[in-house]
């Protein structure tokens, strides 16, 4: 998939810059004419970032508004270093669950669209929505919500509970 430039191993995420010093990955369209196949990322990539990241940290806050305030605050761009500091600009344009940093809500739109019923979706987002926030649901609510989920698919009541059951085992050990 690509907004710009072509489908290709050097349009992909993440993108390396400063001699593979930085990770960059990006969210948005940013505003700036690619040459040839790159795409958005990879020309701000090679035309903004590396020769900064050559020169200055990019944690730092005069870095952080000049990256903001070029590519817009509907663009959010994680970049990590080799020792796995990550540093996102327009961090206040996604946000935080349960200690993940999310760039949008699309994980929670895709939810409806898969299951196409609403009853059943909303139930299972709500009880997992407490739990992420509040870490207070049992075992046996966090099951529950997943069999919610399961069954809003379309799954009858033995599938959803094996199914739940295996994604509960697998979550836990995560």
């Amino acid at each position: 998939m690509a907004t710009h430039g072509s489908e290709s191993i050097a349009n992909c995420h993440p993108f390396p810059i400063a001699g593979g010093k930085y990770a960059v990955i990006h969210n948005g369209i940013i505003n700036i004419l690619p040459t040839g196949d790159n795409s958005d990322t990879a020309e701000f990539c090679a035309k903004v970032l590396c020769p900064i990241a050559r020169k200055m940290r990019l944690d730092s806050p005069s870095v952080r508004f000049l990256v903001e305030s070029t590519v817009g605050s509907g663009n959010k761009l994680c970049v990590m270093d080799g020792n796995g500091a990550v540093t996102i600009f327009n961090e206040a344009s996604g946000h935080w669950l349960n200690g993940v940093w999310f760039s949008n809500r699309g994980y929670e739109e895709s939810l409806w669209k898969v299951t196409g019923r609403d009853a059943f979706a909303g139930d299972w987002w709500q009880r997992k929505e407490k739990s992420f926030h509040t870490g207070k649901l049992t075992d046996e609510e966090e099951i529950e919500a997943e069999i919610a989920y399961y069954r809003s698919t379309g799954m009858n009541e033995a599938d959803a509970t094996e199914a739940a059951l295996a994604w509960e085992g697998g979550f836990n050990e995560v």
